[in-house]
C-alpha cells in the first residue's frame, strides 16, 4: 500500500471518509478531531487496533471506536 507522509495511504483515506460521512472517531474512548488525522495515523499504525461501530437508533453507523488489541505473548 502506498504511503503518504510516512503513513499508510489506505488508513488516511479511511479516516478521511469517516469524517466526510459525519462519523465520530474515538481512539481508546477519546474523541478525535479532523485536525488530528496525522496523530491518529501514527497511533493506529504503531499497534493493533480493532474497529467497533456504534449504531444509532435508526440503524445507521454514528461512530467508529478504535480499541487496542493486546497481543498475546507465547511462553
Amino acid at each position: 500500500m502506498a504511503e503518504i507522509g510516512g503513513y499508510n495511504a489506505g488508513l488516511r483515506l479511511e479516516l478521511c471518509a469517516y469524517y466526510e460521512w459525519g462519523l465520530s472517531i474515538l481512539v481508546e474512548e477519546k474523541v478525535c478531531k479532523t485536525e488530528d488525522i496525522n496523530k491518529i495515523c501514527h497511533v493506529l499504525e504503531g499497534s493493533n487496533y480493532m474497529r467497533d461501530y456504534e449504531v444509532g437508533s435508526q440503524g445507521q453507523i454514528t461512530a467508529v471506536h478504535f480499541t487496542k488489541v493486546e497481543e498475546e505473548t507465547q511462553t
